[in-house]
């Protein structure tokens, strides 16, 4: 069925609140892991199961995701917060449950800053606005010249324990003075991680100390004009950890030791922000390296001793400059690509619940009506083109549309039945999720010759129950119904699409629990969903198959 623009008809009242309906976390530094409670209050007078609480980005989670909460109680959930961005997260808690109440929503949203000089100009910026931000933060240095800055760097900002320790094969000379440091036995000179014949050994690039490091001159000399990357195969030079050789594409490559690759990638990131891709060096004789350098920074974070070396190029008697990639290596994370144009994707991402409906037994004629939710949880609105049903038995009530990011809408989804039976369809939503464009929710319920719906003489079968473990599975799982009380039990499993895959148990049981294996080697991997009709109550659990 189309959507209806209107709401025509109510749901049963509940007597379920969620409190505070929204979750909005102060402005915190990234330092911190940051909590919010909500409580969810059960006024009725039958204890209610909570199945799943989900949060869908990163930045937040919820630990106690299932538990039961007694009739005339409450029960409390913590909702976490952590970045290590300086920006803005929105997001949306949904609240699924086992029976007639629910699902509930709850936005959350929250601000995560850096506590220093950076938040001023680089808080919430991405792409090309953050590369600017950056590069407006390190133009016009101090310049030293090539001989002052070479002075400094071995003399003072390189040395520790008074000796200079070359960034390719670690070895060590004891600290003099530059020219005997430079000069045999020593041998020691000058890298510049960028090849300065590239911008004709021009100032203030030449100089540039966030991108010049100590080496061993044979190393140094190895190293050449070479772009970086991973070496496979017997190098043909070989010392400390670096090698020179050939990559995956048969292209001459310099590998630097591990120790030194992230120290190394954050210079190359720095240098292109602060100048340019200067002899098309970046992606040299077609080898990719800024793939590289992004796996570098992730796995050689920085280093005391690179933080150290940071504060000293820092310093006003050096260079008066950071590189920005030290202090905070997570914003190549917020840059698409450093060579070109860094656009910034945004991506509307769609999250509904509950994840399937089961309608009580229904008198032929009579509406049995349910809560559904849909999220907008990416990035970016979310556009609700259309809803529809496979089955005209299930309709839904409520407005297409756009969703803002961070918010949602409700709708109610009803039950006609027309004739006895069960009956099974899908709810088919349509958005411009940017994964997923066709959202399917399983559905089903029983048509019956009674009046009204059924169910509401037998209390002790609202305390049924179904659990799966393990799930995700491969390829069996056991499936446990747990019954208060002597019952017919129809336990049968459906595919995303509401098409009947097995039946498992279709007879009378007595009080107690029962399991039963379903063996799904012959399945393919997905999804699927296990109805359990006990008496007149329907429950139902989403299934995981992983092969």
């Amino acid at each position: 069925m189309v959507v209806v623009a209107n709401l025509v008809g109510t749901l049963p009242a509940q007597s379920v609140r969620i409190t505070p309906g929204s979750v909005a976390f102060p402005s915190s530094q990234v330092t911190n892991v940051d909590s919010a409670a909500i409580w969810i209050v059960n006024e009725t007078p039958s204890p209610i199961t909570i199945a799943d609480i989900n949060a869908h980005t990163p930045q937040f989670s919820v630990r106690d995701t299932s538990f039961a909460v007694p009739a005339s109680d409450s029960h409390r959930v913590w909702i976490r917060f952590s970045s290590t961005q300086n920006m803005t997260y929105h997001d949306v808690v949904l609240i699924h449950t086992v029976g007639a109440e629910g699902p509930w929503a709850v936005p959350v949203s929250g601000s995560k800053v850096y506590g220093d000089s950076y938040d001023a100009t680089t808080q919430n910026a991405s792409g090309e606005a953050l590369k600017t931000a950056l590069r407006n933060l390190v133009v016009n240095h101090t310049n030293r010249g090539y001989n002052g800055i070479r002075d400094l760097m071995f003399l003072n900002v390189d040395p520790v324990g008074g000796q200079l320790e070359c960034v390719y094969t670690g070895r060590k000379i004891p600290v003099t003075d530059r020219t005997t440091m430079q000069n045999s036995p020593n041998n020691f000179n000058t890298e510049h991680t960028w090849p300065q014949s590239t911008f004709d050994e021009q100032e203030p690039e030449k100089a540039d100390i966030n991108h010049l490091y100590p080496t061993d001159a044979t190393a140094n000399s190895q190293r050449g004009s070479y772009p970086f990357g991973v070496v496979v195969g017997t190098p043909s030079w070989s010392v400390g950890g670096s090698k020179l050789g050939v990559d995956a594409g048969g292209r001459t490559v310099f590998e630097p030791r591990d120790v030194h690759k992230g120290d190394l990638a954050r210079a190359m990131f720095y240098f292109i922000i602060r100048y340019q891709n200067w002899g098309a060096f970046w992606t040299d004789a077609g080898v990719n390296q800024e793939a590289t350098f992004r796996a570098w920074n992730v796995s050689d974070p920085p280093s005391a001793k690179e933080l150290d070396r940071n504060s000293k190029v820092g310093a006003t008697t050096v260079q008066g400059k950071r590189n920005p990639f030290i202090d905070h290596p997570e914003f190549v994370e917020r840059i698409s690509r450093f060579d070109g144009t860094a656009t910034v994707t945004t991506i509307p991402r769609i999250a509904v619940a509950p994840e399937s409906i089961s309608f009580p037994a229904t008198a032929i004629g009579d509406t049995a009506r349910r809560t559904m939710i849909i999220a907008s949880v990416g990035s970016a609105s979310l556009n609700v083109t259309s809803i529809n049903t496979t089955n005209a038995a299930f309709r839904i009530i409520g407005p297409a549309g756009s969703i803002a990011q961070g918010a949602y809408q409700s709708y109610v989804a009803e039950f006609i039945p027309t004739a006895a039976g069960t009956v099974n369809g899908s709810i088919q939503i349509s958005s411009n999720d940017g994964t997923v464009l066709t959202t399917t929710m399983p559905v089903n319920g029983t048509g019956s010759t009674s009046t009204g719906v059924e169910g509401r003489d037998a209390p002790e079968i609202e305390r049924a129950s179904v659990s799966i473990f393990p799930n995700p599975f491969n390829p069996e799982t056991v499936i446990s119904v747990q019954l208060p009380a002597a019952s017919n039990v129809d336990l049968r499993v459906f595919d995303l699409l509401g098409r009947e895959v097995a039946v498992l148990v279709n007879e009378e049981r007595g009080a107690g629990v029962f399991q039963v294996v379903w063996d799904a080697s012959q399945y393919p991997s997905g999804v699927y969903f296990c109805r359990a009709q006990v008496g007149t109550r329907l429950l139902s659990k989403k299934l995981v198959l992983q092969k």
